[in-house]
């Protein structure tokens, strides 16, 4: 008798557990950004637009941005740069002034939800390519990290 009353409070506990949907779990369904990419058109002098892709419904992103002179160096020195910036979309323009004086851009972004709780994303890691033949700087993403 013990055991047919053990095993029918489990299973009921485990349909209450699995008739929950998302919304009732996370009832602003706010998730960390999952992946961000940069603008792959040539960059001469607008900036290099960031965009995270996110499927939230968090009201704003905080952008980290970690520009890195040196991309051999083993960690940070005093001639890097971070910028913390909050954007109301899902995109960030990086300036020129940071664009044209860094070689590598480390970069996190993290979901501000309606709970106020902040989602981070990981890190991603942009170096500075010269396509050949052009003038033209390219940002391109290497492994996260």
């Amino acid at each position: 008798m013990k055991t047919q009353l053990l095993v029918y409070a489990s299973f009921l506990c485990l349909s209450f557990m699995l008739s929950c949907d998302d919304r009732e779990i996370n009832p602003y369904l706010c998730k960390a950004p999952s992946l961000i990419s940069a603008d792959q058109s040539c960059s001469i002098s607008n900036g290099l637009e960031l965009t995270a892709t996110s499927d939230n419904s968090s009201l704003e992103l905080e952008w980290t941005i970690i520009a890195l002179k040196d991309s051999a160096a083993d960690g940070w020195t005093g001639n890097d740069l971070r910028v913390i910036a909050t954007t109301a979309s899902k995109t960030y323009t990086i300036p020129d002034s940071i664009v044209k004086t860094y070689k590598t851009l480390i970069v996190s972004t993290a979901a501000k939800c309606l709970d106020g709780s902040l989602l981070h994303s990981t890190y991603h890691r942009f170096i500075q390519t010269h396509p050949t033949g052009n003038n033209c700087i390219v940002w391109t993403l290497q492994n996260p990290e």
